[in-house]
């Protein structure tokens, strides 16, 4: 049995002409194969696709970005 907790809300920054331009919202799961810029280890955030990648979608971390 599963309960939902909540939907998250993120900004996907994507160039123009990429797979996701012009697109209002995007699923998890096609997060799949791409490379994301991530937030350090030890944020919310962070936190959040590490989840991702562990429940299946994998995805190529490209850079990490730091706090301030």
């Amino acid at each position: 049995m599963s309960h939902a907790l909540g939907q998250r809300r993120f900004i996907l920054v994507v160039p123009p002409g990429g797979p996701f331009a012009d697109r209002p919202v995007v699923e998890c799961r096609e997060l799949a194969g791409q490379r994301l810029i991530v937030g350090q280890r030890g944020t919310g955030t962070r936190a959040y696709v590490d989840a991702l990648y562990e429940q299946g979608t994998r995805f190529t971390v490209a850079a990490e970005t730091g706090t301030g």
